[in-house]
């Protein structure tokens, strides 16, 4: 419990998004992107609060989760949960729940909504971004597997909750008090009683009071005490207007405070302190773009006013790179008249402690007293000595050593240098340990303009390399000073001393030997040669929790830090790392500290002082593969292959495109992010490997884990590899590789033209902006089934008999070799079937016709069309029709084919040239209720309408005359036309009947 709660009765722990679908715990990891809390749904509640009988299935009870297991449904949580349990957004500005109906079913069972017009349809616009979600409104048992009460017991609330059908990804508990900005809400009210944590039974009965805490560790429901409490700033709420239901909280309205946004002062402003969302939106009159995103540079001040305790003021600066800050603010394009209100995002609980009193009335708020960390670019500074226009900075490494930043070559940041080198002869190193060395320096002039060049002598060397015998590893030199755009320059030569007998500072370059810290080691003082100083102001030891300079002063980000991972929890900026619960594992029994490349900040900081490498002075120029199938050959080459290197702890750097890593050899679960400056998790290990800024990686591969891969704004190739993966190829032209049916891609709306490739059935899950899908392999013999989903979509089938169905949308759909199925639900559907490629068929859902060339064997109503009246047309092959048990209308067009209208009053067209090639068999047309249609552009000579009786004859009974057009032979059911009845011309055969049909002129009309 943390520190100064009072009268907590429940704790439930709340999880922060670290990735899609990929969440670690709130005081781990502290907040990087909203808070999350799972939630298991009990059943479907009665007007008592009790489940109902078991008339829809039978209720399920809520599972008690197991903290540390790690099954197939936990999305990377660590958390084990039944299949009715999901991970909800905890949402401090609404006050509505919002689920899937799959989760609710997974609890009951199938639910038919219409025998169920209690639970009526609704809908509940939010706020902010207009979004509406529609479903219906349900009375649900809700309970939080993490949490536990006094009694053992798992807690549990009653809510009307608003639940979404098929397709739905909003997972939703509204926490908040009655902000008034929800709108649109149709089928039921919501009020207090639809706070799902402020509605448990103990509440309701008195035995704990209506409110909630967050603080790091989680929601502390009935917890109350703030405003007797030391430090918090309490703000007394006004009551709704509307009255609480017996049993509930009051459903207070929103707290008041001042904002100052670029010195203008917006007092009065309504405020809503939102975990919903991680950017913060402003509304204020006279307000001039709504929907305008706020330029980096706008200050922000929010006061509340405290009615007990001193204000709470809440600053930032947009685009400052603070952890504190919100990504974005928007001028709010929501439509509550002149009111002025300002929602602060998830970004103001990173360092406050907020607290929700329903019974009293009140909100509270405390600072965490966590200190803001300088910005990546201060470190970069710190680190190298130069501000960004490359001008000297004392607040630097160098400076606090009372030096300046200091370089080879000229003496201008970004130019390049040549340094020489050699190995001191009085030292005898070995063959390996030389090897070592010029791993380190390729290290680094891999990424930057500095070549190192072996020396004639020791004494002409630039640097020397030296075997200690000190037990320490350093590096001595001497630089002048420099001016202004100016810098120092090494005086003497440099020499760098490693006592290689002291346990981790060996040069056997091993990457498992004492976790490979000998390897870092080197690096590090190389970083020292060329000019770069350490993280911040320590030589030596360093005590995290006093002398870290930043956040980025980690070995995360630098291998110039003395401050790694296993020293990040005590460390003085721990609240605003924005990338906590690294662990780097162990080997050779130790714990693995040290990174085996330049890190992130190394890369930026030396390249600022030498410019970047040139393409041909690196390997990695455009067209590299990292990790197993390495391309990355030369001194480097231990490092980057992953078949070598089975525990990369490392950032990947690029100078050009079309780079791949590749990661098919490992078996656990990874977590891959392929944006620059984002960090991955592989191997088993967490924040192990980094992209650096400006770096492409366009193709990702997985192993045989559960991976989750997120891609970039460029054109990405995502391949999960085995099991089933979660693909998010984000802007661009993505292709995905799928490889599993519970693979899921997913892709937003204009965000590039997509595609899946896959080799086993697939189907694209609602909302997936996804254009194409086929089968990887085209020449494929195994049969599959492929899906689309509601969008405009391709789908290419192989060699085999797949069923492909676009669903909603206006779809092409090629078959390819194979006797292949096609499903189509709009007119517009496209089929694409060239000749010599097996049986095929068409089945629809709408009315539909076969265009010109398609080789379509069968055409056929779906059985779910029921008795829906629809129309089906053939084209120039021989195709058999099928239709429905409604009324349909089958029209063959050329070529023989094969019509049978099942059940159902339907009509058999004749449309097209007759020959003898367009002959129809008609296989069970009933007299009296099916009708044949002739086309007058056809059968000219005959009048619309009904044909007349005398233009109608049974050759099998009489003889024909002059009138007779239509002629029939019972006996056979063959059916002619007679252009000129008795004349010169011969009648043409244009259809056969089912034999003993007794088809008389009434069942012929013309049109």
């Amino acid at each position: 419990m943390a520190t100064g709660v009072q009268n907590s009765q429940v704790l439930i722990p709340l999880y922060t998004s670290v990735g899609k679908l990929a969440y670690s715990p709130l005081d781990s990891a502290g907040l990087q992107s909203g808070m999350y809390a799972h939630v298991s749904v009990v059943g479907i509640a009665g007007a008592d609060g009790k489940p109902v009988p078991a008339s829809l299935s039978q209720t399920l009870p809520a599972a008690h989760s197991t903290p540390g297991a790690t099954p197939e449904a936990n999305h990377g949580t660590g958390v084990d949960v039944s299949p009715a349990t999901g991970i909800f957004q905890v949402d401090t500005g609404s006050w509505a729940t919002v689920l899937p109906q799959e989760l609710v079913e997974a609890a009951v069972g199938p639910i038919d909504w219409t025998q169920y017009p209690e639970y009526q349809e609704g809908s509940l616009t939010y706020s902010s971004d207009g979004i509406v979600e529609t479903g219906h409104w349900v009375p649900l048992i809700l309970a939080f597997p993490d949490a536990t009460l006094p009694d053992g017991s798992v807690p549990t609330t009653t809510v009307t909750a608003l639940v979404r059908g098929e397709g739905t990804k909003t997972h939703m508990l509204g926490v908040g008090f009655n902000t008034g900005f929800a709108t649109d809400v149709k089928g039921t009210t919501l009020t207090s009683a639809n706070n799902a944590v402020l509605n448990l039974a103990e509440m309701k009965s008195g035995e704990m009071a209506h409110s909630y805490m967050i603080d790091r560790e989680g929601m502390h429901l009935g917890w109350s005490g703030a405003d007797e409490g030391a430090g918090w700033t309490v703000q007394k709420l006004d009551e709704a207007l509307s009255a609480p239901l017996p049993g509930s909280p009051q459903d207070w309205l929103w707290p008041t405070g001042s904002v100052v946004i670029d010195g203008t002062v917006h007092s009065g402003m309504d405020l809503l302190f939102d975990t919903g969302t991680p950017e913060a939106f402003v509304h204020y009159p006279g307000i001039t773009k709504p929907g305008h995103l706020m330029p980096d540079g706008s200050a922000f001040t929010v006061t509340v006013p405290g009615s007990n305790g001193a204000a709470t003021s809440y600053g930032f600066v947009l685009g400052d790179e603070r952890g504190d800050t919100p990504s974005n603010v928007w001028e709010s394009r929501a439509t509550h008249g002149s009111a002025s209100f300002m929602n602060t995002g998830a970004h103001f609980f990173r360092d406050h402690t907020y607290v929700y009193d329903a019974d009293k009335g009140l909100i509270g708020f405390k600072t965490n007293g966590a200190p803001v960390s300088p910005t990546m670019a201060e470190e970069v500074s710190f680190i190298n000595g130069l501000s960004p226009d490359g001008t000297l900075t004392e607040a630097s490494f160098a400076g606090w050593e009372g030096r300046t930043a200091h370089k080879w070559g000229a003496p201008t940041a970004g130019t390049g240098a040549t340094i020489t080198y050699a190995f001191d002869p009085d030292s005898s190193f070995s063959a390996n340990e030389q090897a070592t060395v010029l791993r380190a320096f390729a290290t680094w002039s891999g990424v930057a303009d500095v070549r190192f060049v072996a020396a004639s002598s020791s004494t002409a060397a630039d640097v020397l390399i030296h075997r200690g015998n000190d037990g320490r590893a350093d590096t001595s030199n001497t630089s002048s000073r420099g001016s202004g755009s100016t810098l120092g320059t090494p005086q003497s030569q440099v020499v760098v001393s490693i006592d290689t007998s002291k346990h981790g500072f060996d040069l056997s370059g091993s990457l498992h030997k004492a976790a490979g810290y000998g390897f870092g080691t080197i690096v590090h003082e190389i970083g020292h040669v060329l000019g770069l100083g350490h993280d911040g102001r320590y030589n030596g030891k360093v005590d995290p929790a006093t002398q870290q300079f930043s956040a980025y002063d980690d070995r995360e980000w630098s291998v110039m830090s003395y401050i790694d991972w296993t020293k990040a929890h005590d460390a003085k900026y721990r609240a605003s790392d924005p990338v906590a619960g690294t662990d780097w594992g162990h080997a050779d029994g130790e714990t693995r500290k040290s990174s085996q490349s330049l890190m992130q900040l190394d890369i930026l900081a030396i390249q600022q002082l030498y410019g970047a490498a040139s393409p041909a002075g690196t390997p990695f120029s455009g067209g590299q593969t990292y990790g197993f199938n390495s391309s990355i050959t030369g001194p480097l080459e231990k490092i980057y292959d992953f078949g070598l290197n089975t525990q990369p702890v490392l950032t990947l750097f690029n100078e050009g495109r079309h780079n791949i890593l590749d990661l098919s050899g490992f078996a656990k679960a990874a977590f891959v992010d392929l944006r620059a400056g984002a960090f991955s998790s592989v191997a088993g290990l967490t924040n192990n490997i980094a992209i650096a800024q400006g770096t492409v990686i366009e193709t990702a591969i997985g192993g045989s884990g559960r991976d989750t891969i997120v891609g970039n704004d460029t054109a990405n190739l995502l391949d999960g590899g085995g099991r089933s993966d979660f693909l998010y190829g984000l802007k661009g032209g993505d292709t995905y590789i799928v490889d599993s049916k519970a693979d899921r891609v997913y892709e937003l709306a204009h965000q590039g033209y997509d595609r899946v490739l896959t080799d086993v059935g697939y189907a694209l899950g609602t909302g997936q902006s996804v254009e194409f899908l086929a089968a990887r392999d085209a020449a494929a013999t195994d049969a599959f089934k492929l899906v689309g989903n509601e969008i405009n979509q391709v789908l290419r089938g192989n060699a085999g008999d797949n069923v492909l169905n676009g669903k909603g949308g206006t779809d092409s759909l090629y078959g390819g070799a194979g006797n292949d199925t096609y499903i189509v639900d709009r007119l517009a559907d496209r089929v694409f079937e060239t000749g010599d490629e097996g049986r095929d068929t068409v089945v629809a859902s709408t009315s539909y016709a076969l265009a010109a060339g398609q080789e379509i064997e069968i055409l056929k109503l779906a059985i779910a069309t029921g008795t829906s009246r629809l129309h089906l047309v053939g084209n120039e092959s021989d195709n058999l029709l099928r239709g429905n048990e409604g009324a349909n209308t089958l029209d063959g067009g050329l070529g023989s084919d094969i019509m049978r209208g099942l059940a159902g009053r339907d009509v058999f067209a004749f449309s097209t040239t007759l020959g003898a090639n367009n002959i129809d068999r008609l296989t069970d047309f009933t007299v009296g209720e099916d009708r044949i249609r002739l086309d007058d552009a056809i059968f000219t000579a005959l009048a619309p309408g009904r044909l007349a009786a005398d233009a109608f004859k049974d050759v099998s009974v009489a003889r024909t005359d002059a009138d007779d057009r239509i002629l029939y032979d019972h006996d056979t059911g063959n059916l002619f036309y007679d252009a000129d009845g008795s004349g010169a011309g011969q009648a043409v055969r244009f259809a056969i009947l089912n034999d003993g049909v007794d088809l008389g002129h009434h069942d012929l009309f013309v049109v």
